[in-house]
């Protein structure tokens, strides 16, 4: 029974961390746009965060984003949705792709930066569609 309470607990931490590496994208440019604004707006939802869990987030960010998933599958859904952020206002600037490659060295998705930046490229492309 403790193990079910220590999963959703590690998992409501995760989205926090999620939530929280969002917000970071979205300030990461110093000018969040709409788009990127209604995208967190929709993942906060989706992950059925209300305005006092969502602020919670925002106020704590910085110590929450460190929270990253540990298991594959799941840092490769919590990375693309980075990347989706990244890209919901059809730009990334240069400071976004500097959080983006700093995400993927902490979740150890690549072990080079080269293979860190094409790593980030084929997501974007996966993404996009291109």
């Amino acid at each position: 029974m403790l193990n079910i309470f220590k999963s959703k607990s590690k998992e409501k931490n995760e989205t926090k961390a999620l939530l929280a590496a969002l917000y970071s994208v979205l300030g990461a440019d110093n000018e969040g746009s709409e788009q990127e604004f209604e995208f967190f707006n929709k993942v906060c939802k989706e992950k059925g965060f209300d305005k006092q869990e969502v602020s919670e987030v925002i106020s704590n960010n910085s110590r929450l984003c460190v929270d990253v998933p540990t298991k594959r599958e799941k840092q490769e859904g919590f990375f693309s949705l980075l990347v989706s952020m990244v890209i919901a206002d059809g730009t990334a600037s240069h400071n976004e792709v500097l959080l983006l490659e700093k995400f993927a060295r902490m979740m150890k998705l690549a072990d080079t930066e080269e293979e860190i930046r094409a790593y980030i490229d084929n997501i974007i492309k996966q993404t996009t569609g291109q």
